[in-house]
Parts: structure tokens; C-alpha cells; sequence
């Protein structure tokens, strides 16, 4: 537990560094992923925490990691969909199809 909080409290510190130290239109696209990925770890780790501090799916820890894997993996998808120009119902569809798919992905391997 106390490696997610440090990974959580250092996933925030640097994707602040990263979006204040960096201009996205200067940058290489390739280092677009790193919030991405940051926002990620962010929910993952968040979503560990939460499951552990409020003792949700303690017995069942398949479920706390799909449901933690779940919970980062909609952030991340929410940021790339965003970062198009705005949600709208297709995404709100591409989302759920998405995390449809990465829910049987988690829960079968």
C-alpha cells in the first residue's frame, strides 16, 4: 500500500512538472504518450488505494485489479478522446467498447 501511495504522489508530481515545463506544440508527438501513461499509473495506483482504504473486493484480488485497471484505463481513454476536441456520443460509445474490451482482456488472463 505504501508503494501505490508513493507511486500515486510521484505519478501527480511529475505529470505537474511535465505539462508546466513543456509547451505541447514545441514537443516531439512521441512524448505525447508520457500524460497519457502518467494519467494511467495516476488511476491505477488511486484506485488500488481507494479499493484498500475502503476494504472493496479485499477478498478477490483478480477483481481489485481489474477494477483498479479499469478505473486508470477510463482516465487515459477520457484524455486521449478529450484531447480531440471535446466528448462527444460516439466517444461516450468508443469508451464503453473500449473498456468492454479491457474488461474481458483483465478477467480472462
Amino acid at each position: 500500500m505504501k508503494q501505490n501511495i508513493l507511486i500515486f504522489a510521484s505519478s501527480i508530481v511529475l505529470i505537474g512538472g511535465f505539462f508546466s515545463l513543456t509547451n505541447p506544440q514545441e514537443i516531439p508527438a512521441g512524448l505525447l504518450i508520457i500524460p497519457v501513461l502518467l494519467m494511467f499509473i495516476i488511476g491505477l495506483t488511486g484506485m488500488l488505494v481507494a479499493l484498500k482504504v475502503f476494504r472493496i473486493a479485499t477478498n478477490h484480488p483478480k477483481r481489485r485489479r481489474a477494477v483498479a485497471v479499469l478505473g486508470g484505463s477510463l482516465m487515459a481513454f477520457i484524455l486521449v478522446l478529450q484531447s480531440t476536441g471535446g466528448i462527444v456520443a460516439g466517444d461516450v460509445l468508443l469508451i464503453i467498447l473500449m473498456m468492454t474490451m479491457t474488461y474481458i482482456y483483465i478477467t480472462k488472463f
